[in-house]
């Protein structure tokens, strides 16, 4: 999962490529799309595919286009409460982390090939 997570964020994929990915990405053991749209970090609605490592506390998913397949970011989701403690940081407090909660989310707003440095696609 973390591999494809890296590559997935390897932009711009020829299309071939990037069914590559998902077949990958299927084949994960434990692998599964959410119920539902879920809004990236850019408000977009967006697959989630997630896979819950066992032991982890945390739940990634990798987010896509439901209309076009194109990869969005990705987010990591608290699956089980915990606490985050910092030893040895002085006045830093422990971070409670409850299930649910967004611990960290990727957006990936537009990719194109363009054929000067410093054009937009």
């Amino acid at each position: 999962m973390r591999a494809l997570s890296v590559l997935l964020e390897s932009q711009p994929i020829p299309p071939q490529a990037l069914a590559k990915l998902y077949r990958a990405l299927a084949a994960v053991p434990g692998a599964e799309v959410t119920d539902h749209l879920v809004r990236d970090l850019a408000g977009r609605d967006a697959l989630a595919v997630g896979h819950d490592e066992k032991g982890q506390k945390v739940r990634r998913e990798i987010l896509i286009d439901p209309h076009t397949y194109q990869y969005l970011g990705d987010r990591w989701i608290i699956v089980k409460d915990y606490k985050e403690s910092f030893p040895g940081v002085g006045d830093t407090p422990d971070r409670p982390w409850k299930a649910g909660d967004l611990m960290f989310q990727n957006a990936l707003p537009a990719t194109g090939v363009v054929d000067h440095e410093g054009d937009r696609p």
